[in-house]
Parts: C-alpha cells; structure tokens; sequence
C-alpha cells in the first residue's frame, strides 16, 4: 500500500529526497527508522555485514582499481551431465554428448529430399520438480515451463555451493540476471480447450530470473537476458557490472535453454543452420552447422576483495 511504499523509500533514499524537496525530512513520519546515511569506507576497515542484513542506501565500491570478481558458488546441468562434476569428467575423457534425439520423432530427410539433423544434446528429466519445496501448488508447477523449473532448481543449488541457502540468502542484495528466450512449452498447454491462467506467467521469460527472487525475497534486480547466443555471457557482464557499480552485494548470474516441441529443430534446419551429419567442427573446414543443444547453469558472484 502507499503508507509500505513511503516508508520504504524513505528508509532507502531518505537523504536524497530531502534534497530534492528540502528540509530535514519530506514527510514526517516517526513510525519510518532514521535512513541510513552513505558513507564510503575503504574496504580494509569496512565492518562486514552479512548478506541478510539491511544495508545502506548504497553501497560505493570505494576500491575501484580492484575490479576483480569471484565466482563462489556454481551449479550446472547438461546433457548425460546432471552437475558440474559430471560435467567436467565427460569433457576430461572427451565424451561426446551428442546423440540421436529420442523425445520426439525427427524426420530424416526435408521435402526436398535433403537429409535433416536429428542429432541433439538434450537434458533427461525435463518433468522432475519438487514443487512443494518452493511452495508452488501442483496447479501453478504445471503450467510453468521447464525453463522457469530448471534455473530456479539450479540457482538454490548455486547458492548452497556458495553456503547462502535459505535465511542466509533472503532479502540480501542480490541480482539476478538469467540468458533465456521465450519457450515453445505454451504449444503443448495450449492444446487443452480450458488452459488454466497460470498458463500466462507460466510461460513468461520475464520469471525465468523472478522465481528464485520472489522465493527468496532477494533485494535486487530480476533481469532476462536475451542477446542470441551470447545470452548467457550477457548475463554475467550485466552481473559484473552491477557490482563493480555497487548496486547490488552478490549476484547470480546464467543461462537456460530447453526444447519442448521439435519447432527449433524445424526452423533451424528449413534455415540450413544446423549439421546433417550431426557433429559440431568449430573453426575447421568440416563444418556443416551447429548441433542444438540444451543447458541450464547458475553462477554466485561477488566482489572479490569482499
């Protein structure tokens, strides 16, 4: 309500509103706790706070020539790869994780006769969710696409490899930027005469980064990436950036991207961008297009002097 919203403001920009308007204070309010005031302190005398606590208005980065960042927590998830670990075995041992794709039938050949992709590197277990855990009703985890499944899966598990799950994480300062694209998953649901509303955010991009922010009630911004290919990488630049800015203490930053229905398979192979053959040759002469491929990973960032 307005009366929540005033008090927060005041609270967070106290100060700079009482300049815009002047005065000690723009509203009187004795039930609003005094703001805290900006103050920029070498981070070698710094006093920590934790991450849940309530922090100043904003906090400057007063060493700016130390722009590092330090990637402390990571979770990923990828084909025949259920988590980084796995991950890096198969890429050590040169394991190919691209295979015939078996979730929906592919034609072999187009119309033309020409033959067609059909190889993919797809994750397993697209329907696994354990929707009570955060507190979604089996109605609502339905209609969520999986992409909006997978990055909130893998962002709790991000941040208990960096130790902050649960209370040690909720309403810290903490952006969220995720690479993703809308999903094909809406296809499928809108197939049923009485698709449910949970159907409209279930399938917005916009809550592929939003569900763990709400879930944990993190301070912080909620940002969907879409660049192509590079969405994910995006990501953890606007991520990096907002820390070397000081607007925001810790951040989680990373990508999704699944399929649902073969639509991406069609498309990319009428459009000749993927490999009939069925292999990636990056920078090499052999190269007949790309093999789609599917992923989720989530990485906690902070600065790295703190």
């Amino acid at each position: 309500n307005l009366n929540q919203l005033s008090s927060h403001m005041l609270a967070e920009h106290g100060p700079h509103l009482a300049q815009v308007f002047g005065g000690d204070s723009p509203v009187p309010s004795p039930q609003v706790a005094t703001p805290s005031v900006i103050a920029v302190t070498p981070p070698e005398v710094a006093a920590r706070t934790p991450l849940s606590a309530t922090p100043p208005a904003r906090a400057v980065v007063a060493n700016a020539a130390d722009s590092r960042i330090a990637v402390v927590g990571l979770s990923a998830r990828f084909a025949r790869s259920r988590n980084a670990d796995e991950l890096w075995k198969n890429l050590a041992s040169g394991t190919e994780l691209v295979e015939e794709v078996t979730r929906w039938p592919l034609a072999q050949r187009d119309v033309r006769g020409n033959l067609k992709c059909t190889a993919g590197s797809l994750i397993e277990g697209l329907d696994e969710f354990d929707a009570l855990f955060f507190n979604i009703s089996g109605a609502e985890a339905t209609c969520m696409e999986p992409q909006q499944r997978l990055f909130l899966q893998e962002s709790w598990t991000a941040f208990e490899d960096a130790g902050y799950a649960g209370a040690s994480i909720e309403q810290a300062r903490c952006g969220v930027y995720a690479g993703c694209i809308a999903s094909d998953y809406a296809r499928i649901l809108e197939r049923e005469s009485d698709a449910p509303a949970q159907v409209f955010w279930g399938n917005a991009a916009a809550l592929v980064p939003a569900r763990i922010s709400y879930f944990l009630n993190l301070r912080g911004p909620a940002v969907a990436v879409d660049t192509a290919c590079s969405s994910s990488l995006s990501a953890i630049h606007f991520a990096c950036k907002a820390l070397r800015d000081g607007d925001i203490d810790v951040a989680l930053a990373g990508g999704v991207f699944v399929m649902c229905t073969p639509q991406f398979f069609d498309l990319c192979n009428r459009a000749e961008m993927v490999s009939p053959r069925g292999h990636c040759h990056a920078f090499d002469d052999r190269a007949d297009g790309f093999v789609p491929g599917e992923g989720v990973g989530a990485i906690v960032l902070k600065r790295y002097d703190e």
